[in-house]
């Protein structure tokens, strides 16, 4: 049962749309880049979540409910990424709103008794390529006029997620047998897909890091020889990984990574771009790290 709005959500839901031209709110920036591939040119594409903002707990604020009540359409990932929204959402019309992950990943994990799905869906190239069907079908119905652009923009994107598959797949098949480990467990959806050997995670949710037994296990298994790259992320900084791992950070290499693309500039290829460079640099390491096999 959903409960009644707070009083300013009721009040500014309750205000009218502005007559401007219609925008397309998106939470992430590769979101913004998945409708910027299908929107007609000089579509107005704006992200709600500013840079160095983790999606997982942003704190809304009543002007960020001001600019999701004016979008012409909302696109998020959905419940298991921005909880905060959900019930914001919710009071969206359907056709103004559009989740790619339209349920929590609770309610998944009790559907299938699966470990549930792994939100980060942009990391996948083929998951978007499913879903891109969806948003252009949505996209359709805002813009009527431009179906034929938003079509073969469709059909051209779809084009690009398969031939990016393939690269990315190539890039790693020599490397699936080689130990990484990552500070934050947001890229089962690459080691899943590309079938790699990520042996643990530091951080298995944003607010809770790895208990005292686990941590010992972790720092027993970066100084074993079996794990050649540990991957983190801007918002933690190299400074606070080696402060939590202490003398077992120097076994390995270090990469930062960036799954949010914030130094991407924006474009029909900017998603192209984000994933070469990311699964390049994962690739790169895991390359020239390779942990020489024991001297029989």
């Amino acid at each position: 049962m959903k409960t009644l709005c707070p009083l300013l959500l009721c009040l500014l839901f309750s205000m009218p749309l502005n007559a401007d031209a219609p925008v397309v709110l998106v939470t992430i920036k590769p979101l913004a880049w998945l409708v910027q591939a299908l929107a007609p040119a000089g579509t107005n594409v704006q992200t709600l979540i500013p840079d160095g903002r983790s999606p997982h707990d942003y704190p809304l604020r009543p002007a960020d409910v001001v600019r999701i009540q004016n979008s012409a359409l909302l696109v998020w990932v959905g419940p298991g990424l921005e909880p905060w929204l959900d019930q914001i959402a919710d009071r969206l019309p359907p056709a103004r709103q559009l989740a790619l992950l339209p349920y929590s990943f609770h309610e998944h994990k009790h559907a299938d008794d699966s470990k549930g799905v792994d939100p980060h869906i942009w990391l996948d190239p083929v998951a978007l390529r499913e879903q891109s069907t969806l948003l252009a079908q949505t996209l359709v119905n805002m813009y009527p006029a431009s179906a034929n652009e938003i079509n073969q923009r469709l059909t051209q994107f779809q084009h690009n997620m398969t031939a990016l598959d393939k690269e990315i797949a190539a890039q790693f098949s020599p490397l699936s047998q080689t130990g990484f480990v990552v500070y934050h467990d947001g890229y089962q959806r690459i080691v899943q897909r590309y079938h790699l050997n990520q042996r643990a995670a530091v951080w298995h949710h944003e607010s809770i890091p790895a208990g005292a037994r686990e941590r010992a296990g972790l720092l027993a298994l970066l100084n074993s020889g079996e794990v050649a790259c540990l991957f983190y992320e801007p918002e933690h900084g190299r400074d606070a990984v080696n402060s939590w791992l202490g003398s077992a950070a120097s076994k390995v290499k270090m990469v930062e990574l960036d799954p949010l693309g914030e130094n991407v500039p924006a474009g029909v290829n900017a998603y192209m771009q984000f994933m070469r460079d990311l699964t390049g640099k994962m690739a790169a390491c895991l390359q020239s790290n390779q942990p020489q096999s024991p001297t029989p």
